[in-house]
């Protein structure tokens, strides 16, 4: 059985970054918790999720409601497990990246419209590898590295370009500087 529990220093994490890089959610209702340890997908740990939350189980969660009509809400779930491990910039790094999925905008009447929003990029290592950026999508996605991190992916190429994606990452893991997140 998966244990829950309310995650307060996810929620401070997340206001201080809502506050600076998603204001659209400053309002919206957003629960935080942990999960005692982190689900595994396709062979991965899940560090986090986020859903929305909508129907009888926005319903369920909204004490004093009289209906379902207006309760959505999102809902993000951390591996506490997982959260531990995380020095603090992984750990806005991770928190980031799960509200990036909550989109909330305004219709004609002012009321919020919650929606969830996928990943900008879906794709392979191994067919980047192959077949380099081929999408617009991957060119943008590389346009917004800053510019220490594709630094850091040009000496991994470099240094493995016969190696499939995942070696060359592994094998050099140990010869790069540690990994640098943005430069906020």
């Amino acid at each position: 059985m998966t244990i829950y529990e309310p995650a307060p220093e996810v929620e401070r994490v997340a206001k201080k970054i809502i506050d600076k890089s998603h204001p659209h959610l400053r309002g919206v209702r957003i629960e935080y918790v942990c999960r005692e340890k982190a689900a595994t997908r396709n062979g991965r740990y899940v560090f986090g999720t986020a859903k929305k939350i909508t129907g009888v189980n926005a319903l369920l969660a909204t004490p004093d409601a009289r209906s379902s009509e207006d309760l959505a809400f999102f809902l993000v779930t951390i591996a506490k497990d997982k959260w531990v491990e995380l020095d603090p910039k992984r750990r806005d790094a991770l928190i980031d990246h799960e509200l990036e999925h909550c989109k909330a905008e305004v219709d004609e009447m002012g009321d919020a419209i919650l929606s969830m929003r996928g990943h900008d990029v879906e794709e392979f290592a191994a067919i980047v590898h192959r077949h380099g950026l081929w999408t617009d999508d991957l060119e943008i996605f590389v346009t917004a590295l800053p510019a220490e991190q594709l630094e850091r992916a040009v000496h991994v190429a470099r240094a493995h370009a016969e190696h499939e994606p995942r070696d060359a990452v592994e094998h050099t893991r140990h010869e790069l500087p540690p990994r640098a997140f943005g430069t906020s």
